[in-house]
């Protein structure tokens, strides 16, 4: 039986947006508080904790399911409202966010491209049409060594974490994305770009071809090659394919992931 753990934060105002219209759409589900081991017989129900999402390592021990969501916000520089979707993990040593170094949480691309592909074809009725809507790439915590789990996010601004339109639209996403069929005879990792991954996000959703994790370019310089098939192997379908943000990359990257990612039998699709 596919379970489905949707978790959010009390002090997350986008995270309690998203959760609250998830209660309007499905009035019956059910909200958990993991003091102890969570054992729901529900096909989705709701997880509250009261920290941030980024630190819930401890999670994974609490918690039974096909696939953790956790319901976000988002906070960037630009301040550029947005509705994003990524998994999390630490491609390098480097752990400013939660989850442990150089250590990937697996990633289900399927449902990830169900909930992007959702958000980008009805961001427009809910009056969205010009968030941004993308890929974001992996990065920050928590690390589940077994279970997979994804984030999707509301962004920028306390303005759009708390924008009714923009929960309602998340909500819908993710219980469509739980209805629906999670099957691909293919899915893909990303290398290059930057951290949105418009290039990549616009070949996935052209292709129908599921990405679950993304390795930008402000890692490339700090990451050796294996760490790429270790990505595919962390994507639940096994990764075969990787979109290459081109232009994302320079020609000493490109020299460096390419061959060994093609001699690794991966099909390099070009943006």
């Amino acid at each position: 039986m596919r379970n489905v753990a949707l978790v959010y934060s009390t002090i997350d105002k986008a995270s309690i947006n998203i959760a609250n219209n998830i209660r309007k759409l499905t009035d019956r589900i059910k909200t958990y508080e993991p003091h102890n081991q969570i054992q729901a017989q529900e096909d989705v129900y709701l997880v509250k904790i009261e920290e941030e999402l980024v630190y819930s390592d401890w999670l994974e021990s609490k918690i039974e399911a096909s696939v953790v969501i956790f319901l976000s916000r988002h906070e960037a520089r630009a301040k550029l409202p947005s509705l994003t979707v990524h998994a999390p993990g630490n491609w390098t040593s480097e752990v400013k966010l939660g989850g442990e170094a150089k250590r990937l949480t697996p990633a289900l691309a399927t449902c990830m491209y169900r909930v992007l592909e959702f958000l980008y074809r009805e961001k427009a009725y809910y009056g969205l049409e010009s968030w941004l809507c993308s890929y974001e790439a992996t990065h920050h915590g928590p690390y589940f060594s077994k279970l997979p789990a994804f984030f999707v996010e509301i962004g920028s601004t306390e303005d759009e974490w708390v924008n009714e339109k923009a929960g309602e639209l998340i909500a819908q996403a993710v219980i469509e994305s739980i209805r629906s069929r999670w099957e691909s005879n293919d899915a893909a990792i990303g290398l290059g770009g930057p951290h949105y991954a418009p290039k990549i996000t616009r070949i996935s959703l052209k292709n129908k071809l599921p990405v679950g994790h993304i390795a930008p370019r402000y890692v490339l310089d700090k990451i050796e090659p294996e760490m790429l098939y270790y990505a595919a192997e962390r994507t639940v379908e096994n990764a075969s394919s990787v979109i290459v943000d081109w232009k994302g990359m320079n020609k000493k990257q490109r020299d460096l992931f390419l061959p060994y990612l093609e001699s690794r039998g991966f099909k390099i699709v070009r943006s």
